[in-house]
């Protein structure tokens, strides 16, 4: 909340799915909140894709949207100038209808290297720095402005996921969202991009333990896999062992570092309309 809020969004809308935590107390305190529930199969509707779709249609007409996980962090570049205000404006200025961004799995070298090993990196050890696999091939799609496949997901898993989501978008009557907005129906998108820095990896074992074993959390199966895959290296304490000196393990700095990298593109148009903002 405070992240997004610090971005700019003014409205929160949150879809409760038989959550046990006391978030939802939390959440029924903030002033721009607004919490719904449901007790419905989060995978038969599409990775709750199709709530999403609901909603839309009665809070965000004509008005720009931003579906996103409570452990997906925008990145694009000159964020800090104008959030995202800056950005929407330029977008509506350009009759754009929505931006790409992809999942930059981070993740902690202390949790995946074996403490025990002779070779460990100390210097790893409770390190609150975050690090990413940059391995990612880029390549052309139908159901967004590129796709791509690679990062610590394909390491780790050994499968290519579905890593590219269109989370923001302009609310138009042409827009309709594939499951958990991985593709979408409009073709007017922004020249540039950003990434969602996904903290999935940093929870604890034991969230991932619930997951799985909870029957009434129905991930959809290619999830599950993951996940069960996840936890299986893990218990092996020595994930990276083989590999923690590849120097495809990058810590994670900023949007120019991912642009620098090829990871995501700026726009000449977009710096220029933000400088004039400064005016």
């Amino acid at each position: 909340l405070r992240y997004y809020r610090n971005l700019g969004v003014e409205q929160f809308i949150f879809i409760d799915n038989n959550s046990s935590d006391q978030s939802s107390e939390y959440l029924k305190k903030q002033s721009d909140v607004v919490l719904y529930k449901t007790n419905n199969d989060f995978s038969k509707a599409r990775s709750g894709t199709d709530w999403v779709e609901f909603l839309r249609k009665i809070w965000a007409k004509n008005s720009w949207c931003l579906f996103i996980d409570p452990d997906e962090f925008l990145v694009f570049t000159l964020m800090n100038n104008y959030g995202l205000k800056g950005l929407t404006e330029y977008m509506d200025s350009r009759n754009f209808e929505f931006m790409s961004v992809f999942h930059l799995d981070v993740f902690k070298l202390d949790k995946f290297v074996n403490k025990l090993s002779f070779n460990h990196l100390m210097r790893f050890y409770n390190s609150q720095d975050l690090y990413f696999y940059n391995d990612y091939i880029f390549y052309k799609s139908w159901t967004s402005s590129y796709s791509l496949k690679g990062g610590i997901r394909r390491k780790v898993y050994n499968q290519d996921t579905i890593l590219v989501k269109n989370s923001l978008f302009k609310n138009k009557q042409n827009i309709y969202l594939g499951p958990n907005t991985h593709c979408i129906s409009s073709l007017n998108t922004a020249d540039l991009t950003g990434v969602l820095v996904h903290k999935k990896l940093l929870k604890p074992k034991i969230e991932f333990l619930k997951r799985i074993r909870n029957a009434e959390y129905k991930l959809p199966l290619p999830c599950t896999i993951r996940e069960v895959s996840y936890i299986g290296k893990v218990d092996k304490k020595s994930l990276f062992n083989p590999y923690k000196f590849d120097k495809k393990i990058i810590k994670y700095k900023s949007s120019n570092q991912l642009i620098k990298l090829g990871l995501i593109k700026s726009s000449l148009k977009y710096e220029e309309f933000i400088k004039n903002l400064n005016k």
